[in-house]
């Protein structure tokens, strides 16, 4: 510790040197900003598999109406429902507790096996 203070001061002095011209030898120097890099070994990052739920079918079919006025029926499913790698087709609504999602007719929705849900437009439609 005490090592680690006079070589930060010498180097603070050997700067000020070079930038200034002079040394303040034998005044107090006040740390106001250190930065510190830290190395380390850490354990290899693994992916969390999503948990899903046993179905791949929807739990629920909703008569809906749209923002144009026109009623459709959409299927419902929850959020962790879905396994990994299923795809549905809209329209559809999926359910989580902090949200709703709505897939619309001519996109589709696929979830990851870590949980990300892709939803992207559908090539037939």
């Amino acid at each position: 510790k005490e090592k680690l203070l006079r070589e930060s001061i010498e180097c603070f002095e050997e700067r000020h040197e070079q930038e200034f011209g002079y040394r303040m030898d034998g005044r107090q120097v006040e740390w106001v900003t250190a930065r510190v890099t830290g190395i380390a070994k850490r354990p290899q990052r693994t992916t969390e598999t999503h948990s899903h739920g046993d179905t791949s079918k929807s739990y629920d079919t909703r008569k809906i109406t749209l923002m144009n006025g026109n009623e459709t029926k959409a299927d419902v499913y929850r959020r962790k429902s879905p396994a990994p790698d299923m795809i549905f087709n809209g329209p559809a609504i999926v359910e989580q507790v902090d949200t709703t999602i709505w897939i619309a007719k001519g996109w589709k929705a696929q979830q990851s096996a870590e949980g990300a849900l892709w939803i992207r437009r559908s090539s037939n439609d």
